[in-house]
């Protein structure tokens, strides 16, 4: 019988201060995720593939590890959903991290049959960003580091958990931007289809709900927030079992969902008033002019402060 108290708010942090500092926030996927491992399951979430990203399928912590950190464009999930169908069948239990809209598919792939070895992971999205976009963006990085990208990191924490810095690596230098970040807030690069997003409601996708924490700032917690906190959402008797089994792992503590400054968990994204005469300078202009007109990398002291364009390492 489901719980019709669903969802309830947690706020989540990892007990391995390693595993925060390399999760984008409070490490809650980590802890869920483990739990599935250690019994043989199988995990299947995003990463990055050089500047790629896509969906992977990991049986091990370090496959699963991949798939820490923020990735805002739409991954690549060719061929996924038929592979999670044949992991189901085998009777391994199955974790899928995803958009909601991803969640969704799985289970209209899977048709009516119920798989009680099916664990689901939605994340708070606000929506995907255009591949064109960040290609573009990713040659542009490149040719001011004069080398090729090697990896890439979004909402590095070096500047700290909220920051939303993107961070690029060569071979032997590093380039620190928020450019993405300013092109999604302002509502300019989203698919289309995200701004009517279906999903934007508490009927969640999957058992779990994970997403930053932001909180307003009366709101006390029992550990500090400098590092990174989960938002986790329980939306079934099934996610509670999952959040139950990794309770030694965590630290935790139940709050009021309407104290979450998380819009993009109920509220649609409106497209800014001018998208349209943004995608025609666009396609007519130079990367150079979008970042001067539609950014605050060259119109305040951020560019100063968080952009380092070479950096020799050690």
């Amino acid at each position: 019988m489901t719980n019709t108290n669903y969802p309830i708010c947690y706020a989540v942090k990892n007990k391995n201060i390693d595993i925060v500092a390399q999760s984008r926030s409070g490490g809650a996927f980590t802890a869920f995720s483990d739990d599935v491992l250690e019994k043989g399951g199988v995990i299947y979430g995003c990463v990055f593939e050089g500047l790629k990203v896509l969906h992977i399928r990991a049986v091990s912590k370090e496959g699963r590890d991949r798939m820490r950190n923020s990735k805002y464009i739409q991954s690549n999930i060719e061929n996924v959903y038929l592979q999670v169908k044949k992991d189901l069948d085998a009777q391994k239990i199955v974790l899928f991290s995803g958009t909601p809209c991803q969640c969704h598919a799985i289970k209209k792939y899977i048709g009516n049959k119920v798989y009680e070895n099916l664990i689901l992971i939605d994340i708070v999205c606000q929506g995907v960003a255009s591949t064109k976009v960040w290609e573009d963006y990713c040659a542009y990085v490149s040719k001011k580091m004069k080398e090729p990208i090697v990896s890439v990191s979004f909402r590095n924490k070096k500047f700290g958990w909220k920051s939303h810095i993107e961070s690029f690596y060569g071979n032997k230098k590093e380039y620190h931007s928020g450019i993405m970040r300013d092109l999604i807030s302002n509502r300019y690069i989203l698919r289309p289809s995200c701004y009517s997003c279906p999903y934007k409601n508490m009927q969640r996708q999957g058992d779990l709900t994970l997403g930053d924490l932001w909180t307003d700032e009366q709101m006390k917690l029992p550990f500090n927030d400098y590092d990174g906190i989960s938002l986790v959402l329980v939306n079934s008797d099934k996610g509670q079992e999952i959040f139950n089994a990794s309770a030694s792992k965590t630290e935790s503590i139940r709050i009021d969902i309407t104290r979450c400054k998380q819009r993009s968990l109920h509220t649609q994204v409106e497209p800014q008033k001018n998208r349209e005469a943004f995608w025609k300078n666009y396609k007519k202009r130079s990367f150079s002019y979008i970042i001067s007109h539609y950014t605050t990398e060259t119109r305040t002291n951020r560019f100063k402060k968080f952009i380092k364009q070479v950096v020799r390492r050690g």
